[in-house]
């Protein structure tokens, strides 16, 4: 919307991704429902949403019976040991060499610096406070700012 004002294909633009997005939803039930090899378990949420991906089909859920457990005997699940930490502070800073020493140097490379219409630079003109509460401010008058313009039409 631009002005209060909406463009006419705006409401049929958003009417086609509303139904692409229920066909996805419909499509990832489809994977899901049908991918369940022995045992697909499905919770009920009857406060979900109408436009959520929950209940974008109707799986009649309440007509299927609740999935009885009883059958099943409880185990107690053992504690798991105890793990010691075995660094020091010798061995982390090991670690941290050789992460460093491992770790390749990143070179940025930026072409339209150094064509002419820039200006030199960039940070000529920026004044920074060593303070982290002010902001950086950016000092003089730049007409000239196109990011490589020059390079950019002898491309085109």
């Amino acid at each position: 919307m631009l002005g209060g004002v909406a463009p006419p294909e705006l409401a049929a633009a958003r009417a086609a991704e509303s139904l692409e997005d229920a066909n996805q939803r419909e499509r990832i039930w489809y994977v899901a429902c049908t991918r369940a090899r022995d045992l697909l378990i499905l919770p009920h949420i009857p406060q979900a949403s109408k436009d959520s991906w929950f209940s974008s089909i109707d799986l009649r859920q309440l007509d299927i019976p609740e999935l009885d457990l009883t059958s099943f005997a409880r185990r107690q699940m053992p504690a798991p040991a105890p793990l010691s930490n075995e660094q020091s502070s010798d061995i982390f800073a090991a670690e941290q060499r050789c992460v460093e020493e491992s770790a390749l140097p990143i070179v940025w490379r930026r072409p339209s610096e150094h064509d002419a219409d820039r200006l030199g630079d960039p940070l000529e003109d920026v004044v920074t406070s060593e303070s982290h509460i002010e902001h950086f401010e950016v000092v003089g008058e730049h007409e000239d700012l196109w990011g490589g313009m020059q390079r950019s039409m002898r491309r085109h």
